[in-house]
Formats: structure tokens, C-alpha cells, sequence
């Protein structure tokens, strides 16, 4: 279907981003996209300034749209 970028995050350092990722590799697998890139972080969802929300916002363009859950 299309290429998809994963991007997890998690608030703090006991957190893990497993779940996540396997989640969303199985949802773009079930959609028929390909994975390009995936991107962890640890960081509060409150800040805007995440370097690897950052680094994926930046490193494909055009974007096209976007899903977030």
C-alpha cells in the first residue's frame, strides 16, 4: 500500500516501547504498508521538543498525512 514511519514513545525510563512498536508493526503489516523507519524515545508527552518526534518530522517530506493513536 505505502511506506509508513513507527514512532513510540514512552514517559519514563521503566516504560519499554515493545508493546508499542509490536502493536504498530502489526497494524501497517495488516494495511500491506512497509516500514521505513522506526523512532524511540523516552521524553514527556507534554514538551513539543523531542529529538526523534523531531528527526521524523524532518527526515521524510513531503508528508503526506499522518496517524496517531
Amino acid at each position: 500500500m505505502g511506506q509508513v514511519d513507527i514512532y513510540c514513545r514512552v514517559s519514563t525510563e521503566d516504560q519499554s516501547c515493545e508493546r508499542q512498536e509490536r502493536d504498530l508493526r502489526a497494524f501497517a503489516k495488516r494495511a500491506g504498508h512497509e516500514i521505513v523507519a522506526v523512532f524511540r524515545e523516552t521524553a514527556s508527552g507534554a514538551k513539543n521538543d523531542r529529538a526523534e518526534r523531531k528527526k521524523l518530522w524532518g527526515w521524510r517530506r513531503p508528508v503526506r498525512s499522518t496517524r496517531s493513536w
